[in-house]
């Protein structure tokens, strides 16, 4: 009988376990029985409790430790989480329980495994250093076609995407990280939507907003943003209809506008110009804290705190995209093992492996119980 499989999804913003659903081989999909399921699917399909093989992102389904639990994670940690969070509500104990029962955790190198293990406590034989299956779809050369399939009256602009992380989670309702000014987009303390159009118009340029999708649910937008020609609003229910992931339509990008979001680690793969708007980063950094210091190096890119200095850097960006380059390759050699497309690959095959491995074990011990 074929061993179970299930993946959970969370949401499209990034999703490491869509894109490996996306990117199964022929020999895994043969020998394996392998679902794709959404947590809320949990409640409704009694089967899934069935499989042998749990595949997760957020650590949001903690089966029982005679199934096999494997963690992707979403994404490379440049804040405080879990033991490293200032504010984090779960207790040393269980997020201790949590990740012992977590048989492997993909990683990005050998610095992420550093870095995620300070914040959940796990042990070095959990790792497996494969890089990450959203970033297969980053590289892919289907961006620019889905892209244009979402946005058709784009085609032929200069294209740039702000990605911002969020303030206010569902999982700390009470806590507002950061001051983030919520009267504009970019929490620029004065924001001007026509004069913000003008430099879009001057460059030949849009801009495409995706927000966490924490934030879809809070964020106070200004009403004359929304109206803007050169600004596209991209959610995630957009993305899920389509039966796409963010990353696979921001590699056709030009420019990517982030503050704190881990997004931005993915993105170097591209060599593409950053701009960083950490309009409120001293608050941030008492309320949640970053993992790696100093910020003016990890985050390499200019960094904007009004909208004067926006439109420069958006300039500069578009007319002299190599500027940053060399800092931007010195932080994505520290970040990256590997820079290729081909990650997905590497965990199914790290989890194929470890599947033969549990079973041959498991029969050596039947055999010496008997």
């Amino acid at each position: 009988m074929k061993k179970k499989i299930t993946l959970f999804k969370t949401s499209s913003s990034g999703s490491n376990t869509f894109i490996l659903y996306k990117n199964i081989p022929d020999q895994i999909k043969h020998k394996y029985e392998i679902r794709l399921a959404d947590l809320k699917d949990i409640r409704t399909d009694p089967t899934i409790v069935q499989s042998d093989v749990f595949i997760t992102t957020h650590g949001e389904y903690p089966s029982s430790p005679d199934k096999i639990n494997i963690e992707l994670w979403h994404g490379f940690p440049l804040k405080g989480m879990a033991n490293m969070d200032w504010n984090e509500p779960a207790s040393p104990e269980s997020v201790r329980n949590y990740w012992a029962r977590v048989d492997l955790i993909m990683s990005y190198s050998p610095l992420y495994t550093t870095l995620l293990n300070s914040c959940m406590g796990a042990r070095i034989h959990q790792y497996r250093i494969t890089g990450m299956p959203r970033n297969d779809a980053l590289l892919n050369q289907e961006n620019e076609k889905n892209l244009f399939e979402l946005f058709p009256a784009i085609k032929g602009k200069k294209i740039g995407f702000f990605l911002p992380t969020y303030r206010k989670s569902p999982l700390k309702p009470l806590l507002n990280e950061g001051d983030k000014n919520e009267q504009n987009i970019f929490g620029l303390k004065t924001f001007n939507a026509d004069k913000f159009s003008d430099i879009l118009d001057v460059l030949n340029m849009v801009l495409i907003v995706k927000l966490h999708p924490f934030e879809e649910q809070f964020s106070l937008l200004q009403p004359d943003i929304r109206k803007n020609n050169g600004i596209y609003f991209l959610t995630d229910s957009m993305l899920h209809q389509n039966g796409l992931d963010l990353y696979e339509l921001l590699g056709a990008s030009d420019l990517l506008i982030t503050d704190y979001s881990s997004v931005y680690f993915d993105y170097l793969l591209l060599d593409k110009p950053i701009i960083f708007l950490p309009t409120d980063i001293e608050s941030y950094r008492s309320k949640r804290g970053f993992l790696v210091e100093p910020y003016e190096f990890w985050a390499p890119g200019p960094k904007a705190y009004n909208q004067d200095s926006l439109h420069q850097a958006i300039t500069d960006a578009i007319q002299h995209p190599k500027t940053w380059s060399e800092n931007r390759k010195a932080v994505q050699s520290l970040v990256h093992s590997y820079f290729d497309n081909q990650s997905s690959t590497r965990v199914w095959t790290e989890i194929d492996r470890y599947i033969e491995e549990r079973q041959i074990l498991l029969e050596k011990k039947k055999q010496e119980e008997n």
